[in-house]
C-alpha cells in the first residue's frame, strides 16, 4: 500500500431539480496526494500526468483548486486553505 504524503478536504454540489423543488445535496470528499498518484473519491491522476496545481479563492471562505493534467484541467471546490497540499506536491515533484 501507498503511504500518504498529504490529504486535503474538497465537496462537490449536486442539484436534483423536479417539478415542485430543488433539492441540493453537499457531497464532502478527500484527495489524497501519493508517491506515484493523486488520488480522488472518482478519479486516480499519476503524479506523471499531473503538470501543476493552482488554486484561485472566490468570495467568501471557498476557493478553487485547479489540477492541471495532461487530460486537461480538473477543478475542485474548498472551504479550507490548500497551501500545505501546493508544497507537498512541489516536494514531491521537485518543483
Amino acid at each position: 500500500m501507498e503511504s500518504v504524503i498529504a490529504t486535503l478536504p474538497y465537496y462537490k454540489v449536486e442539484r436534483n431539480v423536479d417539478k415542485l423543488s430543488i433539492c441540493t445535496v453537499v457531497h464532502e470528499h478527500e484527495m489524497h496526494l501519493c508517491d506515484t498518484c493523486l488520488r480522488t473519491a472518482h478519479k486516480e491522476i499519476p503524479i506523471d500526468s499531473l503538470f501543476d496545481i493552482s488554486y484561485r479563492r472566490m468570495r467568501g471562505a471557498d476557493g478553487m483548486l485547479y489540477l492541471h493534467t495532461d487530460q486537461g484541467i480538473v477543478s475542485f471546490t474548498l472551504k479550507v486553505d490548500p497551501c500545505a497540499f501546493i508544497e507537498a506536491y512541489q516536494r514531491l515533484v521537485g518543483k
